[in-house]
């Protein structure tokens, strides 16, 4: 993320086996590369204006492939209000891709926007949504199905992410810091503590999950494995005592605190015990 112009600019990559699967549909291929990248820009309280789109695509592509996917494009670009400006369009050599890279414009909704290295020692830490449906619904395609009572929901959740675009005004009036989660809630939590200096403690009960969420519990998962299961697309943000009861009274949740000491992120479970996961989520590199 960047400022340039006043605005804020973001680029994300979407490639086939890394973010979305060879049999995803194409049309919601399209809506996932819109919604990552607005993902972004919501969490930085801003509202997405305009974009780039450059598509590499796998060779053997059909006319009709490409006619679904631009039908997906077109229905995220008037529901999220955002103008293409342009980009490209390449072919890849046989078994390789597709890959879609979107550069997205945001208007700031806010005097500042947040990054990730603004919470201070005493902020409360909140997130929107709920965690872990994207990996449940990315289990069930794979062939890990759980007793997920929700499964229609849950591959929902993982194809097409719904960023809390409603979030955007009161991150940008109230965040002391935020980022999307993307790579996992404690993936993301780290990066936010060691960019602001600081322990994030999260209270692994406190972590809103759907009726999905719940019964891969009650089946005998784990809270832990959830929160680093990736692709979730609510932001995760820090906020002091007003700026949190705000948040909290728009719907988010309070998950934990920020701590001076050693940056790090620690999980606790409902005895206090440490169940942090090793990684706690997506390594790109």
């Amino acid at each position: 993320m960047a400022l340039f112009a006043g605005h804020a600019v973001t680029t994300d990559t979407i490639g086939c086996g890394v973010h979305f699967l060879a049999g995803d549909p194409l049309d919601t291929v399209a809506r996932k590369a819109v919604r990552v990248n607005v993902s972004d820009l919501v969490a930085k309280g801003c509202r997405p204006v305009a974009m780039t789109l450059a598509s590499a695509w796998h060779d053997g592509a059909t006319e009709a492939d490409h006619a679904a996917f631009a039908a997906g494009l077109a229905a995220d670009l008037a529901g999220y209000g955002v103008t293409l400006l342009g980009g490209d369009t390449t072919r890849l050599p046989p078994g390789q891709g597709p890959v879609f890279t979107v550069t997205m414009l945001g208007a700031p909704l806010g005097a500042r926007v947040p990054d990730r290295a603004g919470a201070r020692a005493g902020d409360a830490v909140l997130v929107t949504g709920t965690i872990g449906d994207a990996w449940l619904g990315l289990r069930h395609l794979t062939g890990r199905r759980d007793a997920a009572p929700d499964a229609a929901a849950v591959i929902a959740a993982y194809r097409t992410p719904a960023p809390p675009v409603r979030a955007a005004a009161l991150i940008a009036e109230h965040a002391a810091a935020s980022l999307d989660v993307s790579d996992g809630l404690v993936a993301d939590a780290r990066h936010l503590a060691c960019a602001s200096g600081l322990r994030v403690v999260i209270e692994a009960e406190a972590i809103p999950l759907s009726r999905a969420g719940h019964a891969f519990v009650a089946a005998g998962g784990t809270r832990e494995a959830l929160c680093a299961g990736g692709d979730d697309y609510q932001a995760l943000v820090t906020a002091g005592a007003v700026g949190a009861a705000a948040l909290e009274a728009a719907g988010a949740t309070r998950i934990g605190r920020c701590e001076a000491g050693t940056p790090e992120v620690r999980l606790l479970d409902r005895r206090g015990r440490d169940v942090t996961p090793e990684g706690g989520g997506f390594v790109h590199f």
